[in-house]
C-alpha cells in the first residue's frame, strides 16, 4: 500500500476569512481538501464560520488528469506540485474542477455544512 502525499495547494488569510486547500494523492486518487473559516464564511453562507469541501478524483481519472498535465510518470510529489502550479491561480479548486469537466474527467465534489 502506497502512503498519502500531500501539499498546500492555496492558504490565504485576511481579517474576514483564512481559506487553506491541500492536494492529496492517496493510493493513485487525487483530491484537494479546503477549509475556509471566518465572520466572512457566515455572512456568504449563513450556515456557521466553517465551510469544509472536498474535490476528489477516482484512480482512474486521476491518472487521465495526470497524463494531460504530461505527468503521469512523475513521483507523486511532482504530480501534486503541477497540480497546484497549474490550477490555484485564482485560489480555489474551480478552475481544476472546470479543466476536469470540458476533458470528460469524473470529479466529486462534497461539502459540509
Amino acid at each position: 500500500m502506497q502512503k498519502e502525499t500531500k501539499i498546500k495547494f492555496y492558504q490565504a488569510k485576511d481579517d474576514g476569512i483564512s481559506i487553506s486547500i491541500t492536494t492529496h494523492l492517496d493510493d493513485g486518487k487525487l483530491s484537494l481538501q479546503g477549509l475556509d473559516h471566518g465572520p466572512s464564511v457566515e455572512e456568504i453562507r449563513g450556515m456557521g464560520e466553517d465551510y469544509e469541501y472536498t474535490l476528489s478524483l477516482d484512480e482512474e481519472n486521476s491518472q487521465k488528469l495526470f497524463e494531460l498535465l504530461e505527468v503521469a510518470d512523475k513521483t507523486d510529489k511532482e504530480k501534486l506540485e503541477k497540480v497546484r502550479d497549474t490550477f490555484n491561480k485564482d485560489g480555489g479548486i474551480s478552475g481544476l474542477e472546470e479543466y476536469c469537466e470540458s476533458h470528460n474527467i469524473k470529479t466529486s465534489f462534497s461539502c459540509w455544512p
